[in-house]
């Protein structure tokens, strides 16, 4: 057998155990993680977590896959927990418990994300970072006139944080119904003053006032809720 007639039977080997090897370079599809901290204080502080794919050229949400989330120090990166994916892509971490967690010298709390990769999807990983806030919130009577104060501080310095717009809104099943000004800027002291209307209708009068700090650079979404007999009594409402 000559050298051209080798060369042809290596080449035709080649492309035939390609033909035979299906999947054997197919590319895994990327994950992309999107991550947010959210603190209900004195309730539960959790990090919202969303995985995306391009998938035949669209955007897709990813179910079934499992993300392990660490709190990364200096020094260490200590193991938090897991969470698994919904049928939505989302995944809800609920943080052990946050009075332990360590943040760093400037009070900055870090989370690390990883997806480990499987046999669809490649390996993906994401960082998050956040200071504590703390909200507090009460509900006061003036003239007649309901009104709820609140105030903004920094966990780690204890210092108000001033200029900076907190929502304030009733609770409800499905939509929540907004009250006081669309931006309700903190003063120098970190406070904030919100009239509460005397007709807004509640089980047995009770309204859930919620006060939130929402998506900040520095503090993720921060919410305090309060419980307040400073409604129009009623059976249910939406």
């Amino acid at each position: 057998m000559n050298n051209l007639s080798i060369l042809k039977s290596t080449l035709l080997l080649v492309l035939g155990l390609l033909f035979v090897t299906p999947n054997f370079a197919q590319k895994k599809n990327k994950v992309r993680i999107k991550a947010n901290f959210i603190n209900v204080i004195d309730q539960a502080a959790y990090i919202d977590i969303q995985g995306t794919s391009r998938i035949n050229k669209k955007n897709t949400k990813v179910p079934g896959l499992e993300y392990t989330v660490y709190n990364d120090t200096h020094e260490d990166r200590t193991e938090l927990g897991t969470a698994v994916s919904d049928a939505n892509g989302a995944a809800k971490f609920v943080i052990p418990n946050f009075a332990t967690m360590e943040s760093d010298s400037t009070g900055f709390y870090n989370i690390y994300i990883a997806f480990k990769g499987n046999d669809e999807f490649s390996k993906a990983k994401k960082s998050v970072s956040f200071k504590k806030a703390l909200i507090s919130a009460q509900v006061v009577e003036k003239d007649s006139i309901n009104f709820i104060e609140a105030q903004l501080l920094d966990g780690f310095t204890k210092e108000p944080i001033a200029d900076e717009s907190l929502t304030v809104q009733v609770q409800r099943l499905f939509k929540h119904l907004p009250i006081g000004e669309e931006f309700n800027m903190t003063d120098e002291s970190g406070n904030i003053e919100v009239e509460i209307n005397n007709d807004i209708p509640g089980i047995d009068g009770i309204l859930n006032l919620e006060v939130a700090l929402i998506d900040s650079d520095d503090y993720g979404t921060v919410k305090k809720v309060v419980a307040a007999p400073v409604g129009v009594e009623a059976l249910s409402w939406v």
